[in-house]
């Protein structure tokens, strides 16, 4: 089999795309493993094991249709509420007498600061930053969506305060050989219920594992979203992953908001830097000539751009990462501080009100920046918007892209 030729490639990729189909899970019906999914898993072999795969692009671009050609319904989460965020900060500080459910809210909420994709927190492993043990969240995943290595850090705050349990947890993870969620044991039910665990296992949970405990803990009070709930509010496990982004992206660029800012906050917030919150700038013109992405896939998704800005954005993004640079670090550092700190501001705006009678969906945003006023408003059919001026007028802050 080694080394494995390109048409032996392009069966292999054609055969799990029929198993998958056939199947039929997923929200896709199977149609994105073919060729999103296991064919990442041979570039991925190529480029980081080194096996000798022949991964010619004419030949393996056609074995299984592209992602967006394999038919079914796009499953779309809808942005998170931020009742769900403080939640997850409430629990990761109070319930340390429920072991399991404790551990999985802290490595959770890690992961939400951090956006992390629900398929990277089976990968994802948060360690002691070397520069600043108590102050950064720092973590890795030897492969992500596309094919590479991911890189993660953000200060240790939430939308709250400070985060005092890190270093604790960092030391638990490290007792599990290094996996931040593990699988968990307890009494009957526990599958469905992780209150109900009683041990952790050093063993990596499954996706499936992990979004089974998202949707127990917020399925508690004093959430309690319910299955029909999660479904009216589009809330999925990969709703803590393109959060942040969004609502970066209503806050837009010099926003008007009704609580001080400091100094660094008053510009908000730029396109590119609702990008880095997603980290959507990743993608590869090395994988699109060797047979991993096309050209209209290359940083951001968007509209295909031509050759030499992709090669030089990739270049920027590729010299600026990993062990030994700085600019990774420093990037992420830098638009997770100030997005954190404004989500603290409005918190503080917010008083003595407790953050559980904030509403779900996207009017807990606005009642989080603008208060009760906020919903009413919109029940009004009146939407404000971060970047509207005291006239409910839009401001001019179009520019600050790239």
């Amino acid at each position: 089999m080694w080394p494995m030729p390109r048409a032996v490639a392009a069966l292999l990729i054609s055969g799990e795309h029929r198993r998958a189909t056939s199947a039929g899970r997923g929200s896709r019906g199977g149609a994105t493993v073919g060729d999103d999914d296991f064919r990442k898993v041979l570039i991925f072999m190529r480029d980081n094991l080194g096996f000798p795969v022949d991964l010619d692009r004419a030949v393996v671009a056609g074995a299984a249709p592209k992602a967006k050609e394999g038919g079914g319904r796009r499953s779309v989460a809808a942005t998170c509420s931020p009742r769900a965020y403080f939640l997850l900060e409430h629990l990761a500080a109070t319930a340390g007498m429920l072991i399991v459910l404790c551990f999985y809210t802290r490595s959770l909420l890690l992961a939400a600061l951090n956006g992390i994709r629900l398929q990277d927190a089976e990968r994802i492993s948060f360690f002691t930053d070397e520069l600043d043990p108590s102050g950064i969240i720092r973590g890795r995943a030897p492969i992500s969506k596309d094919g590479e290595p991911l890189d993660v850090y953000a200060p240790a705050q939430g939308p709250s305060g400070p985060i005092l349990w890190l270093e604790e947890h960092l030391a638990a993870i490290r007792g599990l050989n290094n996996i931040s969620f593990p699988r968990w044991e307890g009494k009957r039910g526990s599958k469905s219920d992780i209150s109900m665990a009683h041990k952790l296992l050093p063993q990596v949970a499954s996706e499936d594992e992990i979004r089974a405990a998202l949707h127990s803990i917020v399925s508690a009070l004093p959430l309690g979203w319910s299955p029909a709930v999660r479904k009216s509010l589009g809330f999925k496990g990969h709703s803590l992953h393109g959060s942040f982004t969004d609502v970066a992206r209503w806050i837009g660029v010099s926003p008007s908001v009704p609580f001080p800012l400091k100094p660094d906050l008053v510009r908000g917030f730029s396109r590119a830097d609702a990008r880095e919150l997603g980290h959507w700038r990743r993608a590869t013109t090395a994988q699109a000539a060797q047979g991993g992405l096309g050209e209209a896939e290359l940083v951001g998704r968007g509209p295909a751009r031509e050759g030499a800005q992709a090669e030089r954005d990739f270049m920027e993004h590729a010299y600026s990462r990993g062990e030994g640079r700085l600019g990774e670090r420093s990037a992420q550092i830098n638009v997770r501080s100030r997005f954190i700190r404004f989500l603290q501001a409005a918190r503080a705006h917010m008083g003595a009100a407790p953050w559980q009678e904030l509403p779900d969906g996207p009017l807990g945003w606005k009642q989080l920046f603008y208060g009760f006023s906020a919903v009413k408003a919109s029940e009004d059919g009146v939407l404000l918007d971060c970047m509207s001026g005291s006239d409910g007028s839009k401001s001019d802050a179009s520019g600050g892209d790239d």
